[in-house]
């Protein structure tokens, strides 16, 4: 049998469509080609990153439930510092 790409010979084997020289470059070139798609769609979800808020909380609406579920209007209480604590943390992130 005859490689397809180049015409030397590639083996007996009906299957064998390509020789060995003309296989691993082709191997070669997919492996780049799947390289060259990481690549693009790492540049994709970074650039989705930064234009979709992290939150989804509008700022001025996270000061308001921080303003709600403060400690101070709740005793102090345990729920009420995790979760002003943690509404704090979104606010940083922004």
């Amino acid at each position: 049998m005859k490689c397809v790409r180049c015409g030397a010979w590639s083996g007996n084997e009906a299957w064998r469509t390509l020789c060995k020289s003309c296989y691993i470059l082709s191997r070669r070139e997919e492996e780049e080609e799947v390289r060259q798609q990481l690549a693009y769609y790492r540049a994709e979800c970074d650039r989705l990153r930064r234009t979709v808020p992290t939150t989804g909380i509008p700022q001025d609406k996270l000061r308001s439930l921080v303003q709600l579920c403060h400690p101070d209007k709740h005793n102090g209480s345990k729920t009420a510092n995790k979760i002003t604590a943690w509404l704090l943390t979104l606010r940083e992130k922004k």
